[in-house]
């Protein structure tokens, strides 16, 4: 497993180095082998490079099995410009990863009950997932700025029907996870799809990513061994180069790095269009591409 770690700032690098240690430690313990490769975002990216999520950074994420961050942003930059501060580089992780959930968990541990602002009576027992979404919203709703004279500021609060739905589903699977937990005494993870097709299907690009690296990483069992003939990426405007290039080849295409380089910004154009791609629409797209490549 190749695991990119993104200290950021503040307190993210002592974080990120002493997790780094147990993962090692935990590799050791279990034999499996963990890779870790360390890479600058946020402030101390802007420090060394001018931009809050270098190039260098993000091509590691997206070939990489798992991302490690601690921590961005800093007083330091709070001069800058909104769009060159470092929170920006995190912003824009998400939305290349296709990090649409943020999991939030909160329990009361018993020996801290009194340490918390709550009466004790009301925190005690307390065992609640906040699910937030990440890609939607504010962050990313457009139009926004300012009017003529600079007098007045506007924002867009939007959603998709997709994007609500996805985001719900993740809750409701992971307040299932923890109904099967109490049923059968045994863990299941909370970002474990456990009913039905959708727990075969993936349409994150990070859960594809990983899907395809190792069906483990997402799945508790194989579809196979309840009759489903195999995991179903879900191509659509949160798909990676990795999940187009593997539908490609299932297809019978073999392209090298630039031609798709070339397939994907073509895609990402149809994707921004409608919500989900489908085999025909991968045809259509590379008939289109070599008819391009022919009138050159």
């Amino acid at each position: 497993m190749k695991i990119t770690v993104l200290p950021g700032d503040g307190i993210g690098v002592e974080v990120t180095r002493e997790a780094v240690r147990v993962l090692k430690e935990v590799g050791r313990a279990f034999d499996l082998e963990i890779g870790t490769e360390e890479y600058l975002i946020g402030g101390a990216a802007i420090r060394e490079s001018g931009s809050p999520l270098p190039d260098q950074t993000l091509n590691a994420c997206l070939n990489g099995d798992a991302v490690l961050l601690g921590a961005v942003g800093s007083p330091e930059f709070d001069d800058l410009l909104p769009e060159h501060r470092p929170e920006i580089g995190l912003l824009g992780l998400r939305k290349a990863l296709g990090g649409f959930a943020n999991l939030r968990p909160a329990k009361a541990i018993p020996a801290l009950v009194n340490s918390s602002p709550l009466r004790p009576e009301v925190f005690a027992g307390t065992d609640l997932l906040i699910v937030r979404e990440l890609l939607g919203g504010l962050y990313f709703g457009t139009p926004r700025g300012f009017n003529s004279d600079r007098t007045e500021a506007f924002n867009t609060m939007r959603y998709s029907v997709m994007e609500i739905e996805r985001v719900a589903r993740v809750a409701f699977q992971s307040a299932l996870s923890e109904l099967l937990t109490s049923i059968i005494s045994f863990g299941v993870q909370p970002n474990k799809a456990i009913v039905g097709r959708n727990a075969f299907a993936h349409e994150a690009g990070i859960h594809q990513h990983g899907v395809l690296s190792n069906p483990l990483c997402y799945e508790i069992m194989t579809p196979e061994s309840v009759g489903i003939p195999k995991n179903d990426i879900v191509l659509g405007k949160h798909s990676g180069r990795h999940a187009l290039s593997s539908r490609y080849e299932e297809m019978g295409f073999s392209f090298d790095p630039e031609e798709i380089a070339e397939i994907y910004s073509r895609f990402v154009m149809l994707a921004d269009r409608k919500k989900n791609i489908y085999d025909q629409d991968l045809l259509g797209i590379v008939l289109d591409r070599n008819v391009a490549v022919l009138a050159a």
